[in-house]
């Protein structure tokens, strides 16, 4: 797209990427429960599964260990209700602040969605099918929708949760039970011996919460216990990809409740704000006239904010689209240091000049045509409010509320500044700060 490097290779396997997306149309209805024929598959050799969560998340080891506690009142299906003490696991995020992409443990399809208890049952072949509970569920999916470790299920539903017959939740995570099922019966089974990228479930000493203990080969020896997931998707039926299922989860929120860091006051011109002669204060908001169209580096406008050593913040711009011109686009630098250290999120042509303004992209900054996700987004000229989130090696981009990106990546731990690039767009920035993490 903009000049940053060359590009004419990477759009046909970008636009290649996009279109094999499983896309769906925001608004539609969403079958609420069924029974769907699964395709044929196979499992991983070995029987290895991945965790629900992205490579180099932050989690920890749920404080019951091994329980059973399952959902068993999914209608059209006949779930064992008997109890079994190690049926199932809970894995936390650390980060409780926004909600966090949940992914599924291998290739399989959707059988059911109970969206009262926040619960998917999914059919992952060979007669194994896995519960997802306390999961608010990618819109863009349904009951007989095919999945693979690229698709976002969706994401941990906010807590606390107290459903009576239904779930009960005190933080953000994801309950998961392996079922033996066929047909429209299931029945739950152990959680001991089956193996998680490679690490091996197993009982431990008992604790006050959990009497059966619990612990996971090699990174958790016990309930309670942090460990980052690995990355085993080699060797995964349904491996993680660059661009994940775009959506939009409306219980996301924007965590900009910190400390004001920096932010942008143009009632007296442009104020220590640096960059090119496109962009203008105007009756105390900032204006671009639509006339950069270089590098992003070379356009990229500099807010007067020194974060140096500061890894952890949230950075909440809002911003109105007047018009496009043949190459548009606009974006956020954050954990930005000069020349070309940094991360770059923002509105994109889905980088193909021929196309409007119609997707989001989280890249570095010198990997602007490899992004690390995509998804769809399209601005036109309303008022929007962008909110990055940076916590750690973890990167969000919500936008009105709504979780659009969430990224992993441990290349830049902090930057010295943040700032805006626009490229052949007309827009109005209306406000901009960055609050402390």
């Amino acid at each position: 797209m903009h000049a940053l490097g060359p590009r004419q290779w990477m759009v046909a396997a970008l636009s290649l990427a996009l279109l094999l997306m499983a896309l769906g149309v925001g608004g539609c209805a969403l079958p609420t429960l069924g029974v769907s024929s699964a395709p044929t598959s196979a499992l991983p050799a070995g029987g290895q599964w991945g965790f629900p969560f992205r490579a180099g998340t932050q989690v920890k080891l749920g404080d019951y260990g091994l329980h059973d506690d399952n959902y068993h009142g999914v209608p059209d299906f006949t779930l064992d209700s008997a109890a079994l003490t190690t049926s199932a696991l809970d894995i936390v995020p650390i980060d409780q602040s926004a909600p966090t992409a949940v992914i599924p443990l291998a290739r399989g399809q959707i059988l059911a969605w109970v969206p009262a208890c926040h619960f998917l049952l999914v059919n992952h072949y060979n007669g194994v099918w896995v519960g997802y509970q306390h999961l608010d569920l990618n819109p863009q999916l349904h009951v007989g929708s095919v999945v693979d470790r690229s698709t976002m299920l969706g994401y941990t539903a906010d807590a606390p949760i107290n459903t009576p017959n239904c779930e009960t939740s005190t933080a953000r995570h994801v309950h998961i039970a392996f079922l033996s099922g066929s047909g429209n019966v299931g029945s739950f089974v152990t959680m001991v011996g089956q193996s998680l990228c490679g690490h091996t479930v197993t009982t431990s000493a008992p604790t006050n919460l959990a009497p059966h203990g619990g612990a996971i080969v090699g990174l958790a020896s016990a309930p309670g216990q942090q460990f980052t997931v690995p990355d085993c998707d080699q060797g995964i039926v349904g491996t993680v990809t660059g661009t994940a299922t775009p959506t939009t989860i409306p219980t996301a929120t924007s965590q900009t409740t910190g400390a004001t860091l920096c932010k942008g006051d143009w009632s007296r011109g442009l104020d220590g704000w640096t960059g090119t002669s496109a962009w203008k204060a105007i009756n105390g908001t900032l204006v671009n006239d639509g006339t950069d169209s270089d590098s992003l580096q070379t356009d990229l406008l500099l807010a007067p904010c020194d974060l140096s050593g500061i890894s952890s913040y949230t950075l909440e711009v809002t911003i109105q689209v007047v018009s496009q011109g043949f190459d548009p686009g606009f974006f956020v630098f954050v954990r930005y240091t000069k020349p070309d250290q940094g991360y770059i999120l923002g509105v994109t042509d889905q980088y193909d000049a021929a196309n409007p303004l119609s997707g989001l992209t989280c890249a570095t900054v010198t990997g602007f045509y490899q992004p690390f996700q995509t998804a769809q987004f399209v601005p036109g000229n309303g008022l929007h409010t962008y909110v990055v989130a940076l916590s750690g090696n973890h990167i969000r981009l919500m936008i009105d509320n709504h979780l659009y990106l969430d990224v992993i990546d441990s290349q830049f731990a902090s930057g010295s500044s943040v700032g805006l690039a626009v490229h052949d767009t007309q827009l109005i920035v209306s406000s901009f700060r960055v609050v402390g993490g």
